[in-house]
């Protein structure tokens, strides 16, 4: 091809020669094969990234988006070849309108294989790692406690079944038969009549000297003396060891004074208050009439 600038001066060697220069940067046909093979390739891999990102959309929608990015990436290859010599290679593939065939024969693959290829089938993305749940916070379930035992090492009646309950529980005893009735307590002897109070030696020679003194005025015929006597010592010995003898000479002195029914009820109360006294029939005696 010449140039209009060149100067016409140069002779048809020259041109020759400037000729050859110019198409010596020029592809040769297996340059162009290589790159159309890379180029189809890289095709391939976008339109496959295209699908997987999409969530694998059909074949058809596929063969659609990667021909709309195949044609994106011929014009960034061609503009990157173009410093190379080689866009005139790449201008001439893109009008090729037997490229899947030249393609497979190249690759050496029938045309249905390398249609087929630009249709991917959609990777699946491996699902997201579901995290582990935290450690929950609340505290382990602790084991159930025995049941406590109480002493002897029996459970506790709380926690064992009312079955076993029943079943340990002893039976009630059957009522004990009657104990006899213990015998009548033996009749207590009758209390023998209430013995003399003991008087000390001194006490019973006193009383015993008043009873004599009343006695001498008595056979001297002079009761009334004797009855002041017996007076003292009722007044000195409520209670006396002689009081017995006391009231026998009171009811003979009333007789012997002439006062018959003083003396007689004064034998009566000495006979109901001393019935086994040797002198009750001395004091019954003195009231009789003579």
């Amino acid at each position: 091809m010449k140039d209009e600038n060149e100067p016409e001066a140069l002779g048809a060697d020259a041109a020759a020669f400037l000729d050859g220069l110019r198409g010596a940067d020029d592809p040769t046909a297996a340059d162009r094969q290589r790159v159309r093979r890379k180029v189809l390739a890289a095709v391939a891999a976008t339109g496959a990234a295209g699908l997987a990102s999409s969530g694998g959309a059909a074949a058809a929608s596929a063969t659609g988006v990667g021909a709309g990015l195949a044609t994106k990436v011929w014009i960034g290859v061609a503009i990157a070849l173009a410093g190379a010599g080689v866009v005139g290679g790449v201008v001439t593939t893109l009008d090729d309108p037997d490229e899947p065939a030249a393609v497979a024969a190249g690759r050496g693959e029938s045309p249905r294989a390398a249609a087929g290829s630009e249709s991917v089938s959609p990777r699946t993305e491996p699902s997201e790692a579901v995290p582990e749940a935290p450690p929950s916070d609340s505290p382990a379930p602790t084991p159930a406690e025995p049941a406590p035992v109480v002493e002897g090492g029996a459970p506790s009646p709380a926690n064992v079944p009312a079955r076993a309950r029943e079943a340990a529980a002893p039976r009630e005893r059957a009522p004990s038969a009657a104990l006899p009735a213990p015998a009548e307590a033996a009749e207590a002897p009758e209390a023998a009549p209430p013995s003399e109070p003991e008087a000390s030696p001194e006490t019973l020679a006193a009383e015993l000297s008043l009873l004599r003194r009343a006695h001498g005025y008595s056979r001297a015929g002079d009761h009334e003396a004797a009855l002041r006597v017996l007076a003292e010592h009722r007044q000195t010995f409520p209670a006396g060891a002689l009081g017995a003898e006391r009231e026998a000479a009171v009811a003979i002195a009333l007789c012997g004074a002439g006062r018959r029914e003083e003396g007689r009820a004064a034998a009566e109360r000495f006979s109901v208050a001393h019935p086994a006294s040797p002198l009750r029939a001395r004091v019954r005696s003195a009231c009789q009439p003579r």
